[in-house]
């Protein structure tokens, strides 16, 4: 599987402790992320990427966030291979390469994205087999939260995968072409919607990792427990 870590031109110290926390994972290769301060937003509205009246309401670091994602599915389609996309402040669990392996197996091709970790102080739910009129939502208590990168990577676990109904975040996932063209024939253009809310009122669109809950008949999983957790302090809601 191709795998791509998005890392800003101006943030090689992030790119260089990402590749010593995860040398386990193998051979990574960097995306160079786009830059939402220096893009031309006219310019993404007359190719079609962006609609202009939400353009003038998300900030240049959601901009490049979106824009990077959106050419990156472009390369898993075009490439025909499943991709693993992360973001540069990713921590991989030591045994990542063989659980993702396992349980990317036991999905076999019936699957368009997984994601290994998400934004814990957002919901994430998903639902167990049998219990269909069940949904089970999760949110970390993210107050006086630590993280021990050597004690993560390392501790017991025996992860399951689950269907996943909603979260946020980029953090880490495996996309399949299928699941790239999905996203991609959704995700633009990046437009004003709301997309339902597990727990409240519909969820304005502030964000591509919103957007991406809204893809109608996505085969969507996640690993849990996580498999990735952020090396930075606890991430916002948005990408």
């Amino acid at each position: 599987m191709d795998a791509y870590v998005i890392n800003l031109d101006r943030s090689a110290d992030r790119l260089a402790r990402f590749r010593a926390i995860n040398d386990h994972i193998g051979s990574v290769r960097r995306f160079p992320a786009i830059d939402g301060v220096a893009v031309d937003r006219q310019s993404l509205v007359r190719a079609g990427i962006f609609e202009a009246d939400i353009l003038e309401l998300w900030r240049p670091g959601a901009v490049g966030c979106a824009l990077s994602h959106l050419d990156l599915w472009e390369e898993v389609m075009r490439s025909g291979r499943p991709a693993l996309i992360c973001e540069d402040d990713a921590i991989f669990h030591a045994r990542f390469g063989a659980f993702s392996e396992q349980l990317l197996g036991a999905l076999g091709p019936a699957w368009d994205i997984v994601k290994w970790g998400w934004n814990y102080n957002a919901f994430f739910a998903f639902d167990i087999p049998g219990l269909t009129t069940i949904r089970w939502i999760v949110r970390a208590n993210m107050a006086d939260t630590s993280l021990k990168v050597d004690e993560f990577q390392h501790y017991a676990v025996a992860p399951t995968i689950v269907r996943m109904r909603q979260s946020f975040g980029t953090l880490g996932y495996s996309v399949s072409p299928a699941g790239a063209e999905k996203l991609r024939e959704f995700c633009r253009p990046i437009r004003r919607m709301k997309i339902p809310g597990i727990t409240s009122t519909p969820i304005g669109n502030g964000g591509i990792d919103v957007m991406m809950n809204g893809v109608p008949e996505i085969r969507a999983f996640a690993a849990l427990p996580p498999l990735v957790m952020a090396r930075d302090d606890a991430p916002t809601t948005m990408c």
